[in-house]
């Protein structure tokens, strides 16, 4: 993809990165009894996920899909009713539109799909659990995790937790995908080697 078309570009998302070592802000509980618990398959699991299918309308045939190809849901309560669901995903994954398949790699985790409860909106849920995830998964060097570019709430909670933006996500006229780096560029070169997209020049 030509830069001289940059015209043509239209920025669309964000790609974050957290690295095992990197400061993390102080993140306060959403409430006094929140906690974290990553769904296993057991019988209280699927009562669980009978319960966030209906409360957050997360389709089932989907979550069987991902679990089949490894990927892990990670929840966040209070008194112990599920407010927020996010994946981490490790091989086969994908994201966008166009559809963009991608295989993380060992080392690396991508995060995606995350939805908080609209009465736990605006109380921190979002990257108090990203940061249990991080601590869940203490082998894990690198966390990737995009977001649209007009969702501004995800851009916050991303950020308080810690992430650092490692590009720019530009769609061209045509429908493919690009990236324009961010301050860092070997975050930058990393995340363009894990989505295998171009790396477009800086500004």
């Amino acid at each position: 993809m030509a830069d001289e078309a940059s015209e043509e570009l239209e920025q669309v998302g964000l790609l974050w990165n957290w690295r095992r070592g990197a400061t993390q802000p102080p993140i306060a509980a959403p409430s006094i009894d929140w906690r974290t618990q990553a769904a296993e398959a057991d019988d209280a699991i699927a009562l669980r996920y009978a319960q966030i299918a209906h409360d957050f309308a997360l389709s089932e045939q989907h979550s069987c899909e991902r679990l089949a190809l490894g990927h892990r849901l990670y929840l966040g309560l209070a008194s112990d009713q599920p407010v927020v669901y996010g994946w981490l995903a490790t091989g086969p994954s994908s994201f966008g539109e166009p559809t963009v398949h991608f295989v993380t790699p060992p080392g690396h985790a991508y995060l995606y799909d995350f939805v908080t409860l609209p009465a736990w909106r605006g109380r921190g849920c979002y990257p108090a659990l990203l940061r249990a995830i991080i601590a869940a998964a203490p082998t894990t060097g690198d966390f990737w995790i995009i977001h649209h570019i007009a969702n501004i709430a995800s851009q916050r909670g991303i950020a308080h937790a810690g992430f650092q933006i490692a590009c720019s996500v530009y769609r061209a006229a045509t429908g493919a995908l690009a990236l324009r780096p961010g301050e860092n560029r070997e975050r930058a070169e990393a995340g363009a080697a894990l989505l295998a997209l171009p790396l477009l020049p800086p500004r």
